[in-house]
């Protein structure tokens, strides 16, 4: 087995080197990776300035968090045709920029699952619609996880127009009462969501829009519709509660007013808001954390 590039620290390796994990690295300008047995590759908290990843034929899925560099530094620069699902997670600090989804996807046309994963902080993607087709081409199942509740989701709605493949939408939004407000201003970016253009598109495909951390505010109420409008097949609509694990918060929204349905009643009133203003026949269902709400 040929060793990594001798400036990468390498914390977790298995057997017959199909799954490298790998950690920081202190002064990395370049370093290219190549191997052919590779199936399972992640990085984490990594200084690189930039890291191509060439002939990895047999490389299924791609797992990229907290980068320390400006943007993200990672590019497929080579033969990746089995890769099936990326994960990118992270939080930026005031230094760093957002970047374009396209520039890390380039020339791949395989993957099935993508998750985004924001951490309740700034939105770290650059404006991108067709741009991203041929990378989403494939596309089946599309989450992304912890948007910040006091951010819109419309926006959400132009990576499902370049997805005509996508059958299950999935948005988690985040709100936790236990963050020390303060040490994130000191530490992140600002929260700033991101403004694309809603446009008028209809999607063939999608089958489900889960919807978790849901409040029965107008925001939330306009971005459902607007998926029900554009999805013509769409099957299901799942709004779930969520809780924050470490206090047992519900997620709330901007003003800290819960206003998940807690019973059939305002239940119903969700749905008929629905109905009335947009047209579909997708079932809406409700699904309530009962482990930890004590309503």
């Amino acid at each position: 087995m040929q060793p990594l590039p001798n400036q990468i620290y390498i914390i977790s390796l298995q057997t017959y080197a199909r799954n490298y994990v790998i950690y920081i690295s202190t002064s990395v300008i370049l370093a290219s990776i190549r191997y052919s047995k590779l199936n399972v590759l992640e990085f984490a908290h990594c200084s690189f300035a930039r890291v191509e990843l060439f002939c990895l034929p047999k490389l299924e899925q791609l797992i990229c968090g907290f980068w320390l560099s400006e943007c993200l530094p990672l590019t497929l620069g080579g033969y990746v045709p089995c890769l099936k699902e990326v994960e990118i997670y992270s939080t930026i600090s005031p230094h760093q920029e957002r970047f374009k989804l396209r520039e890390l996807l380039c020339g791949t046309t395989c993957i099935n699952t993508l998750s985004l994963d924001f951490l309740g902080q700034k939105i770290w993607l650059q404006l991108e619609k067709y741009q991203l087709s041929s990378a989403f081409c494939n596309l089946r199942e599309l989450c992304l996880y912890d948007i910040f509740s006091g951010f819109g989701l419309l926006w959400t709605t132009a990576l499902l127009e370049a997805a005509p493949s996508l059958e299950k939408h999935e948005v988690e939004v985040y709100e936790h009462q236990c963050d020390d407000e303060e040490e994130i201003k000191q530490i992140y970016a600002e929260r700033t969501n991101v403004t694309w253009e809603v446009s008028e598109f209809e999607h063939l495909a999608l089958k489900e829009l889960e919807l978790v951390g849901f409040n029965a505010t107008e925001e939330h109420i306009v971005f459902i519709g607007a998926v029900m409008e554009r999805a013509s097949n769409l099957q299901a609509v799942v709004l779930k509660e969520k809780y924050c694990k470490d206090c047992s918060s519900a997620v709330s929204t901007p003003s800290g007013e819960r206003r998940f349905p807690k019973n059939e009643d305002e239940q119903e009133m969700v749905v008929n808001n629905l109905r009335n203003r947009f047209s579909s026949r997708a079932q809406i269902m409700f699904i309530r954390d009962y482990k930890l709400s004590s309503n």
